[in-house]
């Protein structure tokens, strides 16, 4: 595929260029990173930009940088609650249905109920603080951060999606620091655990 997503989530592409003389030679690139696409947002779409402009470039032999406007620039309306259908039905399908459970549950009966109803572009760093004001009292921090692994795992997939832009996410961490007194937890409870802990509090 000219267009590839790694394993880190980053975007590139491949593509064979077309000179003037003829001749053709095998060129790849990535959107964001320092050099001819550093301009262009690392998604699928600045993916398929960079390529159009090595082609351009390759056939003109004149640099091209178009005013496209970035990923990020390009507010969307989808809220939460609406892209939550998406990423229920569409992330990671084949994982156990205890965990795709567990998501479900975490999602309706936690993040939902608190910010359903804003939009994907406006979510910002302050919300993360919001739902930890929220929810945490009362619970553990290892069950405060299996919430915020679920709502860290659908907004990066809204990043996949090209819903929003790499970038309205930088700084954001979907994570607690456990008490000064107490050691930092290394990773949060299984969240097929969480499926136990919702249906005992239903019960």
């Amino acid at each position: 595929m000219p267009i590839r997503r790694a394993k880190n989530g980053r975007w590139s592409f491949r593509a064979v260029l077309e000179y003037p003389d003829g001749t053709r030679k095998r060129a790849a690139g990535m959107p964001g990173a320092p050099g001819r696409f550093q301009d262009l947002p690392n998604t699928k779409q600045g993916a398929l930009a960079a390529e159009a402009r090595a082609k351009a470039e390759a056939l003109t032999g004149v640099s091209v940088f178009p005013q496209a406007p970035k990923a990020k620039e390009v507010k969307t309306t989808t809220t939460i609650r609406e892209f939550s259908k998406t990423f229920l039905s569409d992330y990671r399908p084949s994982d156990k249905p205890s965990a795709i459970k567990a998501r479900k549950q975490i999602l309706n009966g936690y993040i939902l109920k608190h910010l359903g109803d804003l939009a994907l572009s406006d979510f910002r760093k302050k919300h993360v603080f919001l739902l930890e004001k929220k929810l945490l009292p009362g619970r553990s921090r290892k069950t405060m951060n299996n919430i915020l692994a679920v709502l860290s795992s659908l907004m990066k997939y809204a990043v996949a999606e090209d819903l929003i832009g790499e970038d309205d996410l930088k700084g954001i961490k979907f994570k607690i620091r456990s008490d000064n007194n107490k050691k930092t937890q290394k990773e949060a409870v299984a969240i097929a655990d969480v499926v136990k802990l919702i249906e005992a509090t239903e019960d």
